[in-house]
């Protein structure tokens, strides 16, 4: 084990894998999870290279920009994935776009 990398998962107990096995993703929530210069948003989240995550970031961006039916519409897709990550995302923006347009009940 080298000391730069002392993470061990809890499932499978490998060092330097912090992934559930049951995910292919790592970063929840990816936009919030990503640094870019003001106003160039929408090209970050443009540059995501996997597709699954590039729809769960362009959710986070109509959620963030004031479009909460956007954001809810672009998640549902996502609520019931086997990817954990993926459906941890989904159901984080989904709640809060749901609350934001007052559907508490879907929330």
């Amino acid at each position: 084990m080298e000391t730069n990398d002392l993470r061990v998962t809890a499932n499978t107990g490998e060092e330097g894998n912090d992934s559930p096995p049951d995910t292919k993703h790592n970063i929840l929530l990816p936009l919030i999870n990503s640094s870019f210069l003001p106003g160039h948003c929408l090209e970050a989240v443009q540059a995501i290279k996997d597709a699954k995550e590039r729809d769960i970031a362009m959710g986070e961006y109509y959620y963030f920009s004031g479009h909460p039916e956007e954001a809810a519409k672009g998640m549902e897709p996502y609520l019931a994935s086997e990817d954990t990550v993926l459906r941890l995302s989904a159901c984080l923006v989904y709640a809060y776009a749901n609350l934001a347009t007052d559907n508490i009940r879907l929330a």
